[in-house]
């Protein structure tokens, strides 16, 4: 399994298949937070989608991402216009 720990603006921490590390979290002017932790797991689950569970950096870069952009904006829909 997979083990992921996040912490706001800092690093996210990540436990799978008998290794640790950490991804950086993008730094951005959060202005709403509210959906945060959702659009991260959204993020994460279409990375494994697309690129498999074996990918745990790439995936939580992509999770990354999302939740970067979703805190960027202000209300629970307008940030989707942004993503790519």
């Amino acid at each position: 399994g997979v083990v992921v720990q996040t912490h706001g603006a800092g690093p996210i921490a990540w436990h799978a298949f008998g290794a640790t590390g950490e991804v950086p979290a993008h730094s951005v002017r959060a202005v709403d937070t509210l959906g945060a932790g959702d659009a991260f797991h959204g993020g994460y689950a279409y990375g494994v989608a697309l690129t498999g569970p074996g990918n745990i950096v790439e995936n939580l870069g992509l999770a990354a991402r999302v939740a970067a952009t979703r805190v960027s904006h202000v209300g629970p829909r307008n940030w989707l216009k942004y993503l790519g």
